[in-house]
């Protein structure tokens, strides 16, 4: 093994690990919210039912504030998706 092998190990990690840090924030909040999600809230209260229309048909939900913003959360998957395991 050179002495440049642990020095490009070593820069290797401290390159991917903030990248796989942004990975992790991004896979577990892939996208925000739609604007119809959003808007089905607008004059509501926290836990008030709530429904908007997606390219899925009609979502019904609840008003809850996941990311610092009332939205319309769905009661479940999206139709034609299987729920999570």
């Amino acid at each position: 093994m050179s002495r440049r092998t642990p020095l490009a190990i070593a820069l290797v990690l401290a390159i991917s690990a903030p990248l796989a840090s942004l990975a992790f924030a991004q896979a577990r909040h892939p996208h925000p919210p739609p604007p119809e999600a959003i808007a089905a809230c607008d004059s509501q209260d926290e836990g008030s039912r709530c429904e908007f229309q997606s390219p899925h048909g009609t979502i019904e939900g609840t008003c809850q504030t996941p990311r610092d913003r009332l939205v319309c959360v769905p009661d479940g998957p999206p139709p034609g998706r299987p729920p999570a395991r």
